[in-house]
This record gives structure tokens, sequence and C-alpha cells, in this order.
């Protein structure tokens, strides 16, 4: 009798469930035996957190349990992550359990690390989870004058052009308020140009200049004076504020470091094609948790398990499977209150800009409808 592999899958957010539900669609518990290790009791769509703190979703239909959106076959083990011990193939929880892996899998996503930005705390808010996007909504609705300034930190940050969209919906929410001659809205980056992406940058500084927002690039935020209501940069220049809007640091999770894993910011280097961790062929990283050169996404993370899911069947079961992961993003960015432009891009495509449409902000708009029926239970 042959035994089943076991696939161990670290993290319970969209990269995890994707991987996890792909994999049961195309094997059966004989073949393949699947874990998914997390902590999360609800799943909330991260791409609804604009909405969200515009007014312009009831955060309800952004919200489902982790369990509900994983497909039968599949063990749900609801615990954190000690150590990986990857000599010996085993993953150790702080429950004092333990579990041994033929294919290990971390998607553990992101980790808030206020405390590396000084002042932070109480001062700056963001829409990046859902209670904060509900308590930026407060903020916005009482703010009626000064200047909104909207700060990228340093490092990785969970879809990175959010706060480019985030800028120009604050146009359009002011302006439907009657208050934008009131209000002054900046954007700074640490970047060199206003988005990583350069189809996105350069439409981003055409809408910037015909909206009246202004952008300071190669800003790389140091600490924040709450008295003052300033952020001062790592050159010692600062910018003044009424309302800080500014996720805070991005780091990977501290298991991954105090398992000799962490790469740059705490995440997992991986082969950009094979998605391997080092010299390992039965350990991976994918979605946020994963240093490759594209930006981070939920779209992003869906290719990866796609492609990962595919790897790891074929080596089981056999079956066709793409050879290599190719870098594969659809990107679609709000540019207002009702449209939005769609760029697809891969390691060796560079996407031209596109003109924004109301069909794509739709798109955008309705996404979580597709997410939660289709994408994230492996069915896309």
């Amino acid at each position: 009798m042959v035994l089943a592999k076991r696939v161990v899958i670290l993290g319970d957010g969209s990269a995890g469930i994707t991987l996890a539900n792909k994999i049961r669609k195309v094997t059966v518990p004989d073949e393949i035996e699947i874990t998914l290790i997390g902590n999360s009791q609800r799943h909330f769509y991260k791409a609804d957190g604009l909405f969200v703190s515009f007014g312009l979703k009831n955060y309800r239909e952004s919200l489902k349990t982790s369990k509900f959106l994983l497909n039968g076959g599949i063990d749900y083990l609801s615990d954190e992550v000690y150590r990986i011990n990857y000599e010996d193939r085993v993953v150790l929880l702080k429950s004092g359990k333990t579990y041994v892996y033929d294919y290990l899998v971390v998607a553990t996503g992101n980790r808030f690390a206020p405390e590396e930005m000084p002042g932070y705390e109480g001062e700056a808010k963001h829409f990046f989870d859902l209670n904060r996007s509900m308590e930026l909504k407060l903020a916005l609705d009482s703010t009626s004058s000064g200047n909104i300034l909207i700060v990228q930190p340093e490092g990785p940050v969970q879809y990175a052009p959010s706060l480019i969209e985030f800028a120009l919906l604050l146009n359009g929410y002011l302006d439907e308020r009657g208050i934008r001659d009131k209000l002054s809205i900046t954007f700074a980056t640490p970047e060199q140009n206003i988005s990583s992406v350069k189809a996105i940058s350069r439409s981003a500084e055409e809408m910037f200049e015909k909206c009246n927002i202004e952008y300071t690039t190669g800003f790389n935020p140091k600490s924040i004076n709450a008295k003052n209501r300033e952020i001062l940069s790592e050159k010692g220049d600062s910018m003044k504020y009424s309302l800080l809007v500014m996720p805070p640091p991005h780091r990977g999770q501290k298991f991954i470091e105090e398992s000799g894993m962490a790469g740059s910011f705490g995440y997992i280097d991986v082969d950009k094609k094979k998605l391997n961790y080092g010299k390992f062929d039965d350990i991976f990283a994918i979605g946020d948790t994963a240093n490759l050169p594209v930006v981070k996404t939920g779209s992003g993370a869906h290719y990866q398990a796609t492609y990962l899911a595919s790897k790891i069947a074929h080596e089981v079961v056999g079956g066709l499977f793409e050879t290599d992961y190719d870098g594969k993003l659809s990107v679609t960015t709000l540019t207002g209150m009702d449209t939005a432009f769609t760029v697809h891009c891969s390691y060796d495509r560079v996407p031209d800009p596109t003109i924004p449409s109301k069909s794509d902000f739709l798109l955008k708009y309705t996404s979580s409808d597709t997410y939660f029926s289709s994408l994230i239970r492996g069915v896309l």
C-alpha cells in the first residue's frame, strides 16, 4: 500500500486557502493529505478595505469564516507556528503539536510592525484590515480642512498601488462632499517613481496632476511626531499633516526568522520560477510571504497557488503542469469614484498604460463576489 503524501500549508489567507482548494480539486485524500494551519476566525477580502473606508461598501459583504471557504477533504487546524525544522521535515506549533510533511508551503502573509515606526500607534490610519478601515472612515468623515498626507512605508507593502487608489478615491470623495478646495492631498513614497509598476506610475502622474494631488518620491519615512503633526524621513526632511494615512511597516512572520529562513524584511527568498526555498525541493513560499520581483497582490497569490498546486499534483499523481511560474499578474487600479484600469504583466511582460473605464471599476467593485465564489475555492 502506497502512503498518501502529506502537504502541510502554513497560513489561512488568500494564498494558503486557494492552494489547499486547488490541490484538493485535482487529487483525492488517498493520494495527498492536506493540512492547513492558521489562526484566522474570519477572512476579510482586503481589496474591499478601500471601499469600506469611504462608505462605498458594507463590510459584511467582504467577510467569510475561514472554514466556510475550504472545500471538503482538507484538514483545518487552528494553531500558530513556533518553528520549522526543515532538516527533519517537521513543523512545531505553539500548542505543542508537531506535523511531519512531504511538502511544506509557507503562506503566512504579512506581519504588521508598527513598533518599527516610532510614533505610529494612535496617530496613523490605514485600510489594510477591517477594523482599521472602519476607523479611517470615521476619521475621513470628521475631516473638513487641512492636509491629508498619504505615505508608503519602506519595504514591501501588500498591494502598494492601493495607496495611489486611495488618493484618487479621496479626491472624488472630498469633491462629492463639496470640501475639496478646503483640503490638500499629498502622496509620498520611498520609491523613485510613484509606483514600481511603470504603467501604473505613468498613469498616476497624469491623474495626480489632473486632480491637483501633490506627490513626493524618494521620501523614506523614519518616525512620526504626533505633537507637531509631522512625519520625518531618513534624510531629515519632514512633511506636515492634518490626517496621516499610512500602513504600518510590513514584515514576515517571526517564526520565519526563528527558523533561520528569513530574507529581506523577514520574508522568504525563493526561486522566482520554481517558488522553492534554497536547496529544498519540498519547501515553498507563496503570496506575500515570498520575496519575489513582483508586486504583492491577491492576483499574484492566486497565480502562484495555481502553479504550485499543479506542480505538486504532477509530482505525486502525474498530469500536466506549467514547468515554471512566469510572474503573471493582473492588476486593476482604481482611478476615481467610478473608473479604473487593468494591466496584465509578468517577469517578461511590461504593460503599457491603459485608458480608465467604468467597466474596470465595476470589475473591481464586484470582485469579492468572484473571489469568494470561485477564485479562492480553486474553481478559477
